[in-house]
């Protein structure tokens, strides 16, 4: 596998959303020769001048333990038992890397951010209080060919970014900020407000305060090449069309279920459906069920293999990047190839906690 921001959480079925918000997750970096190559000729930032950076939002008690809500009577219905499992998780905290909104001090230099989204549920929409640019150079599953210049990036639960943040000439505080919403993401067809600028608006300070060191600024721009280029895969195998649903429980609550477009939504203890052959190469198309009673946007995570966006509601991808997790619009249709090239038993799933991993 290439060089990669790969992360590890707890999988314990029923318990996934406790274990992980209880701190059972952390990266797993995974280098090449290529990656080597460009850290060793000075191209991309390394050592001091590389940093790993989890967001997650949590709620505390008043002692400062971990507070986990299992009752709403906002988001469940009165026949819920107690305690009860609740549709989403939108903490009042924003966390990074186990600190409440915390301050890194940095040279006026450029660093690497390997970044994550560990939420349960929450999307971020980050930008720098500068306007500043910056720039992509990797997804989940590796480097990009290019360099890619942002001024914002959308992070949905379970997707990471590889990104090249340029303080040369900043001096002073510059804030990380979030312009997601405090609830459900559902896009720009249906904008939501965004997350209180006082709170969750927030995510990490950067204090352009440290003296330049005589280490040797990193060289990489936008004409950079980082790998070669990635070839569009070729379908060998089947086409397979699933769906993500979301329906009630016995008690009325949500229930979000995968399933296949001519079978319908699938129990837990149901056959699997999908048997990929070794080394088929295979088309997916997912949908987000347009009917759900709680539209939302959903992280369509796949393990043990990777994939390319083909296109989305017909309409071309032009940007090719190997991917473990895409976010489908409510209602949107969005076609994959998926590179089965891995031997075993895989799962995929919406990676909100709540919805695939319970």
């Amino acid at each position: 596998q290439e060089a990669a921001t790969l992360w590890y959480h707890d999988h314990a079925l029923g318990y996934t959303r406790l274990n992980v918000y209880a701190g059972l997750a952390g990266f797993y970096l995974l280098t090449d020769a290529n990656e080597q190559q460009l850290i060793n000729n000075g191209v991309l930032p390394s050592g001091n001048y590389e940093r790993g950076i989890v967001i997650q939002d949590r709620m505390f008690m008043t002692n400062g333990d971990l507070f986990y809500p299992s009752a709403d009577p906002m988001m469940l219905p009165p026949s819920s038992p107690t305690p009860s499992v609740l549709p989403e998780f939108f903490g009042n905290f924003i966390v990074v890397n186990g600190m409440i909104w915390p301050k890194l001090t940095v040279e006026p230099r450029k660093y690497r951010f390997r970044f994550l989204n560990g939420s349960d549920s929450r999307f971020y929409i980050l930008r720098l209080s500068n306007g500043a640019n910056f720039m992509q150079i990797g997804t989940d599953e590796g480097l990009l060919p290019f360099p890619v210049t942002l001024n914002e990036l959308l992070l949905g639960p379970g997707e990471r970014a590889d990104l090249i943040v340029d303080f040369s000439g900043a001096s002073g505080n510059i804030v990380l900020q979030n312009f997601g919403p405090d609830g459900p993401f559902k896009g720009a067809a249906d904008p939501q407000p965004p997350a209180d600028p006082n709170t969750t608006g927030s995510i990490m300070q950067f204090s352009v305060t440290q003296p330049l060191s005589p280490t040797p600024n990193a060289t990489v721009t936008t004409a950079t090449a980082l790998r070669p280029a990635i070839a569009p895969l070729v379908q060998t195998g089947a086409t397979r069309q699933l769906v993500l649903f979301e329906g009630l429980d016995q008690f009325g609550r949500l229930q979000p279920l995968l399933g296949t477009l001519a079978e319908g939504s699938k129990g837990w203890f149901e056959p699997v459906t999908e048997n990929p052959m070794l080394n088929d190469v295979e088309v997916w198309e997912i949908y987000n069920d347009p009917d759900s009673p709680h539209p939302m946007q959903h992280p369509f995570h796949l393990h043990g293999q990777r994939m390319l966006v083909v296109s989305t509601n017909g309409e071309p991808n032009r940007a090719l990047m190997w991917k473990d997790t895409i976010a489908i619009l409510p209602g949107e249709r969005m076609r994959i190839l998926v590179d089965n090239s891995n031997p075993g038993k895989w799962m995929a799933h919406c990676h909100i906690a709540r919805h695939g991993l319970d």
